[in-house]
């Protein structure tokens, strides 16, 4: 995979890493957790609070656990019985001001001298919408949890791209790459070598544009054409970019024109990057529609990918149509 490719997909999950550490800074405080009986589900709001350690009245909680509780927006909490997952005794206590309360387990000390305290507040019916936004909490926290592993594990990949000593070997400069060139290339009819190595008449339109490079150094328009364009590279597929090709009585640029490597057939792919564009998408079907009026079947004499903003190119979709119809 190309790694200006990889850095990219890299941004894109800082940027939603990012998005969802904003988001779950504006949820409400504590976790969700719930009990069935025979009376349905209950719901119960999980927080861990801290109070200062009071060697003379046992670790009594004190003005820090009402304002916990209040912190869930629940004018009356009533707990009854143990919470399912708990494991633990549940004790029904007072908190001043706020209605009934249960604490949990055993009270911890942290290094700063505070004891703590695991309280489990009973959401009401009429408090569904704390119940749902504290769930909503619960999946985005996993999700980020998998995203940051994400992140950490491209950036391993990044790094072992990055200090690669064999495409150094085989780009040059150096002793071994014309040893390796020869030794990697594939042999092919003579037809076909003659086809590579003939010049070609390129599309000149917004030269500007070709700004992505393939594995060969062939400079592309988009993303999604360089990742093709490799693929057939890797695969040692003939082809050219932007060839003049003659469709009856016009000139057209397909994206690629392909030669098959055994048979010498001429093949042509398309990649329509932006059919979510309305005028984009009626281009494409021109393009496809002249195609077909000129005797080429789709899949059989031209292939066509495509991809939208929200479906990017499928990589495994290439790498099939390059095994089943090239390789």
């Amino acid at each position: 995979m190309h790694l200006s490719y990889l850095k990219d997909e890299r941004a894109a999950l800082s940027m939603e890493i990012t998005r969802l550490t904003k988001r779950l800074d504006e949820m409400p405080e504590g976790r969700l957790t719930f009990r069935k009986d025979r009376g349905g589900c209950k719901w119960f709001c999980v927080q861990d609070v801290d109070e200062k350690q009071n060697a003379g009245r046992n670790g009594r909680r004190t003005g820090s656990a009402v304002a916990s509780s209040k912190a869930t927006g629940m004018a009356k909490a009533v707990t009854v019985g143990k919470p399912m997952g708990t494991g633990k005794a549940f004790a029904v206590g007072k908190v001043r001001g706020v209605g009934q309360a249960g604490t949990a387990g055993k009270a911890g000390e942290t290094a700063d001298g505070h004891r703590s305290h695991r309280v489990y507040t009973y959401i009401p019916k009429a408090r569904q919408d704390l119940a749902e936004q504290l769930a909503l909490k619960a999946y985005l926290e996993q999700r980020l949890t998998e995203l940051r592993r994400e992140q950490e594990a491209l950036d391993h990949y990044i790094g072992t791209i990055e200090t690669r000593v064999s495409e150094s070997m085989m780009s040059g400069p150096g002793f071994y790459t014309d040893l390796l060139k020869k030794a990697d290339s594939r042999t092919f009819p003579e037809n076909v070598q003659a086809w590579m190595e003939e010049e070609y008449e390129r599309s000149n339109e917004f030269p500007e544009n070709l700004i992505y490079h393939t594995l060969q150094g062939t400079a592309v328009r988009s993303k999604s054409e360089m990742l093709i364009a490799s693929r057939l590279e890797l695969y040692h597929v003939p082809y050219r970019y932007e060839c003049a090709v003659m469709l009856g009585n016009r000139e057209v640029y397909p994206d690629f024109t392909i030669m098959h490597p055994v048979t010498g057939k001429i093949y042509y792919w398309e990649h329509f990057g932006m059919m979510d564009k309305q005028k984009y998408a009626d281009t494409a079907r021109g393009k496809l529609d002249r195609y077909i009026a000129n005797g080429l079947c789709p899949q059989i004499d031209f292939m066509a990918t495509f991809e939208t903003q929200e479906h990017p190119l499928d990589l495994k979709q290439v790498e099939k149509i390059i095994q089943t119809r090239f390789v």
